[in-house]
């Protein structure tokens, strides 16, 4: 799979040059783009592509007091998320060890990377918990720490992370419990990793 992603990119570049890549580029930041439409750095959006919005994308409406006014900055940093935790997941599953973990973090990728991510998909990430419970016999205390603090993340509900009271500025790094949960879940499919029982 890695193997037919990198061809398939490398392919691209030697036929089509770079031009094709800044082209979608420079479209993802067009006014014409779905990611540009203002409403997405609303925190009903629990996703990074919202995150990295909100706090760097003013809109009148939807987010007249964001941290910087720096757009560009904001597609920048969920464009290298997005690449970063791609490039984690699929290298995971390139090991061809603890394939169930590596599907479990590609699957936490369509609802953390989706920019249309709203609570009612969250539901799609709590099948990942039970394959991370019942993937190896129960490590470190620490796993299961982090486990629950996700879960506690995962239910906090939309009137508490949609409040006024962290709608601006900084304060809007608070206002994304269900993205938090499902990175925390990301990273522990990793980790489970390491400590998981050798096939036999």
């Amino acid at each position: 799979m890695v193997t037919t992603i990198g061809c398939v990119a490398s392919v691209s570049v030697v036929l089509g040059g770079t031009a094709p890549w800044r082209s979608y580029l420079a479209y993802l930041m067009s006014p014409e783009s779905q990611l540009a439409r203002p409403e997405r750095t609303s925190t009903a959006y629990q996703s990074l592509f919202s995150l990295c919005s909100r706090v760097t994308s003013p809109d009148a409406q939807w987010n007249p007091a964001p941290w910087l006014d720096l757009p560009w900055i904001g597609i920048g940093a969920y464009l290298v998320g997005a690449f970063l935790l791609g490039w984690t997941a699929l290298r995971h599953w390139a090991r061809g060890r603890d394939r169930d973990l590596a599907l479990a973090r590609l699957a936490l990728l369509q609802v953390i990377l989706s920019p249309w991510t709203l609570d009612y998909h969250y539901p799609l990430v709590w099948p990942v918990l039970v394959v991370w419970g019942s993937a190896a016999p129960l490590g470190r205390w620490n796993g299961k720490l982090i486990a629950g603090l996700a879960v506690v993340l995962l239910l906090i509900p939309a009137r508490w992370y949609c409040a006024p009271g962290l709608q601006e500025g900084l304060l809007a790094l608070f206002a994304y419990p269900k993205l938090y949960g499902a990175l925390l879940l990301f990273a522990l499919c990793g980790e489970r990793t390491s400590v998981s029982c050798p096939s036999r």
